[in-house]
This record gives structure tokens, C-alpha cells and sequence, in this order.
């Protein structure tokens, strides 16, 4: 993942509101669902690969790989 990704998505997370936004990426796939405040990351070469966060959780390793304060 690169700086432009993780700015992406932490970006998405603080803005998104209410609903759900679904980004692809080459070999995975973001689902971020604001109603439950998680964000779920899919492999995707194996679809029946996933894990669930919470927002607070995966903003952790976003922020200290670019330090990146929002």
C-alpha cells in the first residue's frame, strides 16, 4: 500500500459519514461501512479471505507508516 492509498483511505474514514464506500485496488479491496465504524479488507486472488477492523484500529498502522495526522 502505498502513501496515496493510506491518505485515501484515511480521508474516506473521516469523512464518510454515514452508509458505506467499497474502494478495489489491484490485489485487495477496502469496504469501509461508517453505520458499524469498520473497515473490512478482501483479498482479493482469494475472495474468501477477509478481516474486519475497527476504524480506530486500521487508522493505527495507516497513520504510522506515513505520519500522517488528519
Amino acid at each position: 500500500m502505498n502513501d496515496y492509498i493510506r491518505f485515501q483511505l484515511l480521508a474516506g474514514i473521516e469523512q464518510l459519514k454515514s452508509g458505506r464506500r467499497y474502494s478495489e485496488y489491484n490485489t485487495f479491496n477496502i469496504l469501509l461501512d461508517a453505520d458499524t465504524s469498520t473497515v473490512t479488507v478482501e483479498d482479493e486472488p482469494d475472495v474468501h479471505r477477509e478481516s474486519t477492523l475497527s476504524f480506530a484500529d486500521f487508522q493505527v498502522p495507516l497513520r504510522s507508516s506515513t505520519g500522517l495526522q488528519l
